[in-house]
């Protein structure tokens, strides 16, 4: 009787902290996002077939990704199918100078995580590996541009936590209702 006292005097502490732990973040909204147009989906989803091997990273960032600077983006142009016009580039900087909201419109199980979420995530690393232990990233997109008839272009990363990450600069083309990658550049590495 006094080991199954001494057990449950011992166990029942544990038990609670670690239930008190798994709610770290818990309950944090997401604002509402500001990214209304769909084709923006369309083309961010294609970024996520396109990396259909990287399912492991189960979230996307809710803040859109800042863009390129233009003479980064002209000097990589000799990589891209096809030339992307001046006016593209300035739009697509423009588009990205202010930062936006992603809504959860994504295709398949990913989750949309907030800063604030995020915020939370870094300082109680242990709890993000409980909760999310299958997860080893995140993927943050910025607003894409839509050039032409039938063209985009959008940058992406995929973040893995602490020195591991890639920035990529893409373009697609739309074939009937679907966009595909055309030119996918690693941009930077981490």
């Amino acid at each position: 009787m006094k080991r199954i006292a001494l057990l449950i005097l011992i166990t029942c502490p544990l038990w609670i902290l670690s239930c008190s732990k798994s709610n770290v973040c818990d309950n944090i909204e997401i604002p509402e996002g500001d990214i209304i147009q769909p084709e923006y989906y369309k083309i961010a989803n294609a970024v996520l077939r396109f990396n259909d091997n990287s399912s492991k990273y189960h979230h996307i960032g809710q803040l859109s990704d800042r863009a390129l600077d233009k003479d980064y983006i002209e000097n990589i142009q000799s990589q891209f199918t096809a030339e992307i016009k001046s006016s593209v580039i300035d739009q697509y900087v423009e588009v990205n100078a202010t930062k936006s909201l992603w809504m959860d419109q994504f295709a398949g199980s990913r989750k949309l995580i907030s800063e604030e979420e995020f915020d939370c995530f870094k300082e109680n690393r242990t709890f993000y590996t409980q909760e999310y232990d299958s997860s080893s990233g995140y993927f943050r997109f910025s607003k894409p541009v839509v050039f032409g008839e039938n063209r985009a272009i959008i940058e992406y990363s995929v973040r893995c936590g602490g020195e591991c990450a890639a920035g990529f600069i893409a373009t697609f083309q739309k074939i009937g209702p679907l966009w595909y990658v055309v030119d996918n550049i690693n941009t930077w590495i981490s």
